[in-house]
This record gives structure tokens, sequence and C-alpha cells, in this order.
């Protein structure tokens, strides 16, 4: 394993900056106008997102949360998982449950928070370090809403737990997630 202070993030491939401006400008000037939600997570945004997130009409991470809190002991002593990969990581809130978890199980090694705002994930990988010495915490910058293509030696890990942001429990990852091609 790396140093667990490396300020080293994993690079996944993402479209041209130059195809990605021109997108958001075709459909800046469509009508209606419209823009990827992916264009709004600047670091600001991402405080912004934050912040909705706690307001008592966002109940959806509450009852994440809630969710988590309840069964992730148990799941991650079943699994033994060692590394936790986060799709759309932001400030990393509820993966401490699970990191949690991990640590009181003895297993926890690799974190990979995934996020499409550097400025945000640098800070939330900073924090995490912070947090929890010994593990170690490789930030991956990418566009969650495209393929996603995991580098082996993330895949070759056992107990690899995979947890996308905002998706229900259960759902298929497969079709954004293709493990080994990277």
């Amino acid at each position: 394993m790396s140093d667990p202070r490396s300020p080293r993030f994993i690079q996944f491939p993402v479209a041209d900056s130059v195809d990605d401006r021109e997108a958001a400008r075709a459909a800046l000037l469509r009508r209606p106008a419209s823009a990827a939600p992916k264009y709004f997570y600047d670091r600001r945004g991402s405080e912004l997102f934050e912040e909705i997130t706690r307001l008592p009409e966002y109940y959806l991470t509450r009852a994440e949360r809630l969710l988590l809190e309840q069964w992730m002991p148990h799941l991650i002593r079943s699994l033994g998982s060692r590394t936790l990969v986060e799709l759309g990581a932001g400030s990393a809130e509820k993966s401490r449950i699970i990191l949690n978890a991990m640590r009181a199980a003895g297993t926890a090694e690799l974190y990979v928070p995934i996020d499409v705002s550097v400025a945000f994930l640098r800070e939330t990988a900073e924090q995490i370090r912070a947090e929890y010495p010994g593990l170690t915490v490789t930030p991956g910058v990418a566009d969650i809403s495209e393929e996603l293509n995991v580098p082996r030696r993330l895949t070759a890990l056992s107990g690899l737990a995979l947890r996308p942001e905002g998706m229900p429990s259960g759902t298929p990852c497969s079709r954004r997630t293709q493990p080994g091609r990277a």
C-alpha cells in the first residue's frame, strides 16, 4: 500500500474539456436552457449541496444515515470489507459510518472517495486522513455520470465495498463501473 498521506489522485479518463464546454454551451442556449448537474459541483456547489442535505425537508440523507448506522457494523463484520469506494463522496459524512464499522472490525485499509469537485474532494481526503490514521486514502476525480473504469489494483483487492451515492441498496452498478479496464 502507498503512503496514507499521499496527495495522489486517481485521474479517471474524462471527456475532453473543449467537448465539455461545447456541450454545456449548447445546453444553455437551448430553450428551455438546461445544464448537467455535474457543472454545479465546484467547491461552492458542493458546499451548498451539503447544506441542502441538512434541511428538515431533505429526509433522504437522514434516512440513509439511520440505515447505515443500523446495518453497517453487522454487514462489515460479515463481509470483511477492507476497501470502500464511494461514488459521489462529497464530504464523506455517511462514509464515516462505514469507515467506523470497518475500523471497529479491524478491516479498514483503503478508502477511495470519487467526486467531480477536485477542491472539495481534496479537503475531504485531508479530513479523512486526519480522522483515520493508518487508513490509505486515494481520492479519484471523475464524472460518475459516465462509464467509470476502476483501476485493476482496486478490483484485485478482496473485500471491496462499492457505495454509489444516492443509489438505493441493491441497485446494480455494473453498467457504470467496469472493473479492471484502467
